[in-house]
């Protein structure tokens, strides 16, 4: 995807269309991505677009007409997201990639500005790094000031135990001094899911959206697992019952059409690496029945019928209660599909089955990318 801005020059009037990706696997720490050169006299100014960074499993995304999660909501089931931070300035937006970039963690950062503020009267709005030095700025000053980030005072906000619980659980965002001021009443929402014929607690992120009845995936002993939501409760930060993040919600789709062009998985086979590439980009539908998948044999095996398009299910399925979207590498590591291997659009007349053996190379492939 990518944003488009209509630009008229001040100096000389020359219009032009402006197009720039949204999203970006790297830092973008200064303002040279956001400046403009006029072609026609060559007069600089500073164009604020929509952009997005995913960078080391943190999502950080800036939009200059304010916290919306809208223009994001699209990539935040696509990665193995640890955070997520919206941004309203470009200075906000390139503090909270240096804070990343430097191994700092944003809320220690902030609430160690508001105890500078607290006992100097001061406002430092920013954190800087000029190698090897982090500072704290003051930009409402003429001439601006700053102060050297004290890496004591620093430790101190991390191990606070109310930083701490935040750091470790909460899922804020927006980190700013709003966020530190309202402290004293965080609360995290939980919720109960129905797992192997128990109920256990997971700390719901406040940038997924979910609802009773939805599947969540989870990591619980260092693999991902899924189960059924029953019910959401608020608790406190210091009495959190779970240390368990919901990672994805798997809800039903019925109107989104597939985000890449896929016609027929089986045509890619004699090229390897186009369809090890293709597969791991895929998104599948999968039925359900009772909250179960279907599961087909092809003697001996076991496995998991999956679809490249929605409406082709209720040709193999027409009973099915509801249709699961998902990417195909998220079924890879879930022990809710326990199968032999997915079978690919089984009212095809060609058919694919991704055995055990390709499920392996497909793996490795994705691990190796990954590192």
């Amino acid at each position: 995807m990518k944003t488009h801005t209509f630009i008229t020059c001040p100096i000389c009037g020359h219009k032009e269309e402006l197009t720039r990706p949204l999203l970006y696997h790297e830092l973008l720490i200064n303002e040279e991505h956001f400046t403009y050169t006029c072609p026609m006299c060559k007069h600089k100014r500073i164009i604020e677009t929509p952009t997005i960074i995913y960078y080391k499993k943190h999502l950080i995304a800036f939009d200059p007409e304010g916290y919306h999660l809208s223009f994001i909501i699209d990539y935040l089931n696509q990665e193995d997201i640890s955070s997520v931070r919206l941004t309203a300035t470009l200075s906000s937006f390139v503090e909270k990639q240096l804070i990343l970039k430097n191994n700092y963690n944003d809320i220690a950062i902030e609430a160690y500005k508001h105890s500078l503020r607290f006992m100097m009267h001061k406002n430092p709005v920013l954190f800087y790094n000029d190698e090897p030095v982090d500072t704290l700025i003051n930009m409402s000053v003429d001439p601006v000031e700053s102060y050297l980030l004290s890496k004591t005072h620093y430790e101190k906000m991390v191990n606070n135990p109310l930083i701490h619980k935040l750091i470790k659980y909460d899922t804020p965002l927006a980190v700013d001094k709003h966020y530190i001021e309202k402290l004293s009443t965080r609360r995290i929402t939980t919720a109960n899911i129905s797992f192997n014929s128990q109920i256990i607690s997971a700390i719901l992120p406040c940038f997924l959206d979910a609802s009773v009845g939805d599947i969540a995936l989870f990591e619980k002993n260092g693999s991902l697992h899924s189960g059924i939501i029953l019910s959401f409760k608020e608790e406190d930060v210091f009495n959190i019952s779970s240390s368990i993040k919901i990672k994805q919600i798997l809800t039903d789709d019925y109107d989104e059409e597939f985000l890449r062009s896929l016609k027929h998985v089986h045509d890619y086979q004699e090229n390897f690496d186009e369809l090890i590439s293709l597969m791991c980009d895929l998104y599948v539908y999968i039925p359900f029945e009772n909250n179960k998948p279907y599961y087909m044999t092809i003697s001996p095996e076991t496995c998991l019928p999956v679809f490249t398009k929605k409406e082709s299910i209720h040709e193999c399925f027409p009973l099915a209660s509801r249709i699961i979207k998902t990417k195909l590498i998220t079924l890879l590591y879930l022990t809710i599909f326990k199968c032999d291997g997915f079978l690919f659009n089984p009212q095809m007349d060609s058919i694919f089955f991704a055995n055990h053996s390709f499920l392996d190379v497909l793996k490795d492939h994705l691990n190796t990318s990954l590192s």
